[in-house]
């Protein structure tokens, strides 16, 4: 191809057959077209619509102006009275339309007539304008042109009121007034009954907020509560009423009106404890004075004459239990305090004939009670609950105590898991609590009535649970070990809180289908209500355990052959041995069993060493009783470790210190208890019964009851009880403030506060509970949980926390130290063992004729003499190991006193066949306490 510039260019020309247009892109085509054109049509319309909308506006903007509606209202006849109709004609349209000052001024100059308008068209525009305002500028206005007796009361409130309420800004004073006035007027035409409900429900419902969400509610509530227009008088949801009582609280707070108390009471009915939410911090303050205020009185006081149900005090102490208002106690205080309120509900449940009655009908009587019953034994005093104008008599106690243990062995022993009560777990802690104090006072196991604790039903007793306990114990020590070393961290103390019960409930899940339902239960009231099984079946249980750890280990006497890197170092039959002197007992034993870990639990052979060479023939070769009782002598009693302090009542518990040496020697005495308990061997040591308490609440980190501190400072205690029941005048003159001065080696004496700030805080009769509760939690746990925890850890590494945990202070105290204060010679006689000697020969006859004529106290002696305590086995003599032995000394100095061997339990007595003589000897050398050293 030629151009004009002589240039050719090559042009590429298809001479093939031209592609045809396939049925498919035309009509892909044709939809493209018709897709266009529908955009077209769309975009068409919508202009026209658009245009007919400016055109309806700029219409109505034209017939809406000023001088439009002039013409209209006043027509030809120019009667201004037509204007009347222009609101209830146009309404919202009026007001969009119009200047604000042309609205309004239509609002007052017909208002008059509106009010007595002959429908509800003035009432609803006057709805529709209310709920778009975002101030009060018209409120007064509106409000005089509602026509009453035409209201739809339920439309107005939540369709123009409740809009109102959330969106406007600020509310003067003025308009405050008029609206409350005018809800009067509307109350006074509202028919409640009819309704079913408050008119004002809406309103009093909605939650006030610290960011001020609504920022006129706080104002309307106040000046509703003045105008007494709140009234509960229909069912509220759970959840709505938990706003409704802190709005009604918060009005409380201001306004001490009668009516609102009644609301209160009301409101409280329809909440529900179990479902009961956290409360918002603006309400804290107002719900707080509630519990400080007469309502308190005036509830008690309803419930007392069945005007009220009892279920809405149950629900009121569990809003005063919240952590958030933290006021269950005072509230307590308030329900013991009135006497006659206690004696009824007491009355009324004591009055059903079975637990049926109660847990089909009257859980709520039964909920006060358990709450009143383990308040006022935290406070009372032992000679409090024995007085003859005890708040809750002994008999009442013990009555009510035989229905929470049949309540509770019912719902474990035969009530389905899924159908257990809520009231289950505060009866157990309840049950537990009286049976602590028991243990001490015995008046629910008073003579005659010994085994009031112990069930009676007779499947239960026989149900054996051994294989399975072994399998719990296994999971529950694996668990314990897993939650670490130190039992003050934060990760160990709740790892423990639970655990006894989860692995209750991961047991159940797995022991579902293979064994018993009845072994399972039985179980569960062994790890919760151990005591509702007998005190021998306990004992029973304890040893199996130790029996079937020690097979575990290899060291039992019929256990395999231990393996030899377990017991390393060891000699044959792993027996470990070492070196002890007697000038350092408690020093040598710890460098050579504290860090040996469960070594510790088998056999030991030890060698004494004195100041004159090595000791023969102590220990026997043998399990080392004279090592333990020696190390526990020296430990517990040595002035020069000062590990433990001594009580009134000449019992022991650990001296609050923060040395670590002090710390590690205390840890290593609860492995000697550990590891007497682990070989059966009795110690003489007498613990404080709180310090034993503690021994077994490691899952209670180890807290203590204001009951512990008489324990401990029985002065105190009694000094604190003195001070609750002081005037206010007379507590203020003591110029208390909330701080503690105590003895803390080796900073010798600091004063702590018991509470943030306590220093500057007086006592007061209002505060002085919490004074009185915070200084016996000081002195009970936080200056001594270390060195308790310290101790624990030792003993827990020797004895399971779960093992202990089977028994009450009192009974830990036994298998430490032993049974009753005196012996059964009868038993003593039947388990011993002679040398040299029978039972016929006049020596032995006349040592029989004078221990059954000794004392009581010098029985004991005479045990302590020849065992190291003055107490029986706590399973009778015979389980003594080894037997109590008498050996014939010879007749060849009949001048030498009798001895004896503590660490085989052997009494070397000359054969003196003279009753007097014999006599004079015995005497002299229990009264002596001598032992091995006079031989």
């Amino acid at each position: 191809m030629l151009n004009f510039g002589g240039q050719t260019k090559r042009r590429n020309i298809n001479l093939g057959n031209k592609s045809k247009t396939s049925k498919r892109d035309v009509i892909v085509r044709a939809e493209r077209d018709r897709a266009r054109r529908a955009e077209e049509r769309r975009e068409f319309d919508a202009a026209v619509l658009i245009q007919r909308y400016i055109r309806r506006r700029l219409c109505q903007q034209h017939f809406f102006s000023e001088d439009s509606l002039r013409r209209l209202t006043l027509g030809e006849d120019g009667n201004e009275s037509r204007g009347v109709h222009l609101f209830p004609a146009f309404g919202l349209k009026l007001y969009n339309f119009l200047p604000r000052h042309s609205f309004k001024q239509i609002l007052v100059d017909y208002q008059s007539h509106f009010r007595t308008y002959p429908n509800a068209l003035v009432n609803s525009h006057i709805t529709d304008v209310l709920k778009i305002q975002d101030n009060d500028e018209l409120l007064i206005d509106m409000l005089k042109a509602v026509n009453v007796s035409q209201l739809n009361t339920s439309q107005f409130i939540n369709e123009g009121l409740m809009p109102f309420v959330k969106s406007c800004k600020a509310i003067g004073d003025d308009e405050l007034q008029e609206l409350c006035k005018f809800l009067q007027l509307v109350k006074s035409h509202y028919d409640v009954a009819g309704n079913g409900s408050s008119f004002l429900y809406p309103i009093i419902s909605l939650p006030l907020s610290k960011d001020g969400t609504y920022p006129i509610l706080e104002q309307l509530l106040l000046s509703l509560g003045w105008y007494k227009l709140i009234d509960i008088a229909g069912p509220l949801t759970p959840q709505s009423a938990d706003v409704v009582f802190s709005n009604l609280c918060y009005v409380y707070e201001a306004c001490e009106e009668s009516y609102i108390q009644q609301n209160i009471m009301q409101c409280l009915s329809f909440m529900s404890p179990g479902s009961m939410s956290m409360f918002n911090e603006v309400y804290f303050g107002a719900i707080q004075k509630l519990f400080q205020s007469s309502f308190t009185q005036r509830l008690i006081d309803s419930v007392s004459q069945q005007e009220t149900p009892v279920s809405v005090l149950g629900t009121y102490l569990a809003v005063s239990s919240l952590d958030e208002i933290g006021e269950k106690n005072n509230t307590l205080v308030l329900l013991l305090m009135n006497k006659p309120f206690v004696e009824m509900v007491f009355s009324r449940i004591l009055g059903f004939s079975s637990i049926e009655e109660i847990t089909g009908g009257n859980v709520d009587f039964f909920e006060i009670c358990i709450q009143l019953l383990n308040f006022y034994l935290t406070l009372a005093t032992d000679a409090e609950i024995f007085a003859d104008n005890s708040t809750v008599p002994i008999p009442t106690i013990t009555s009510f105590s035989e229905m929470l243990k049949q309540f509770v062995f019912q719902e474990l022993w035969s009530t389905p898991l899924e159908l257990r009560s809520r009231l289950l777990d505060p009866a157990i802690d309840l049950i537990t609590r009286v049976y602590t104090r028991d243990s001490r006072l015995h008046f629910c196991s008073a003579a005659g009535n010994e085994t009031f604790w112990e069930s009676r039903d007779e499947r239960f007793l026989k149900c054996a649970i051994y294989k399975m306990i072994d399998e719990y114990d296994g999971s529950y020590r694996a668990a314990y070990d897993a939650a670490g070393a130190d039992p003050l961290t934060a990760t160990r103390i709740a790892a423990q809180q639970h655990l006894k019960t989860e692995i209750l409930a991961e047991k159940r899940a797995e022991w579902s289908r293979t064994n018993g339902q009845g072994q399972l239960r039985k179980l569960e009231v062994l790890v919760r209500v151990p005591f509702f099984i007998p005190f021998d079946q306990r004992v029973e249980i304890f040893y199996t355990l130790i029996a079937l750890d020690k097979d575990r280990l290899g060291i039992s006497g019929d256990a395999p052959a231990v393996s030899a890197n377990m017991f390393m170092g060891m000699n044959g039959g792993g027996v470990r041995s070492t070196t002890i002197s007697r000038e350092h007992i408690l020093e040598d034993a710890m460098g050579a069993y504290d860090s040996i870990g469960e070594k510790f639990k088998s056999k030991l052979s030890v060698n004494f060493v004195n100041e004159f060479g090595p000791e023969e023939g102590i220990d026997g070769g043998g399990v080392t009783k004279e090592f333990l009782t020696s190390v526990s002598d020296e430990g517990f009693k040595d002035a020069k470790y000062g590990l433990f302090r001594e009580t009134a009542q000449h019992e022991l518990y650990p001296r609050a210190t923060r040395d670590r040496a002090a710390l590690a020697r205390l840890e290593f005495m609860g492995k000697i208890v550990g590891k007497c308990l682990y070989d059966h061997v009795l110690i003489d040591v007498a613990l404080a019964d709180f310090f034993l308490k503690k021994l077994l609440g490691a899952s209670r980190l180890f807290r203590s009851t204001f009951d512990d501190l008489q324990s401990l400072d029985s002065a105190l205690y009694a000094s604190l009880n003195k001070l609750l029941g002081m005037s206010g005048k007379e507590i203020a003159a003591l110029e208390l403030t909330f701080e503690a001065t105590d003895v803390l080696d080796p900073t010798g004496l600091r004063t702590v506060e018991l509470i943030p700030g306590g220093r500057n805080i007086h006592v007061t009769r209002h505060n002085v509970l919490q004074y009185v509760l915070k200084l016996a939690e000081y002195k009970l746990d936080r200056s001594l949980t270390e060195a308790v925890a310290h101790f624990h850890r030792g003993l827990s590494g020797i004895i399971a926390p779960l093992w202990l945990e089977m028994f009450s202070a009192r009974e830990l105290e036994m298998l430490i130290s032993g049974g009753t204060r005196d012996v059964d010679i009868a038993d003593l006689r039947k388990n011993t063992e002679y040398g040299g000697y029978t039972d016929a020969d006049a020596t032995i006859v006349y040592l029989w004729e004078i221990l059954g004529e000794m004392s009581a106290e010098e029985r004991c002696k005479f045990v302590k003499f020849v065992t190291s305590v003055p107490q029986a086995p706590l399973r009778g003599f015979g389980s003594l190991e080894p037997r109590f032995g008498v050996r014939n000394a010879g007749r060849e100095d009949l001048t030498r006193l009798p001895t004896a061997s503590t660490c085989v339990n052997l009494l070397k007595l000359p054969d003196y066949g003279d009753k007097a003589l014999l006599r004079e000897k015995l005497l002299y050398s229990i009264n002596s306490g001598a032992r091995f050293d006079l031989s």
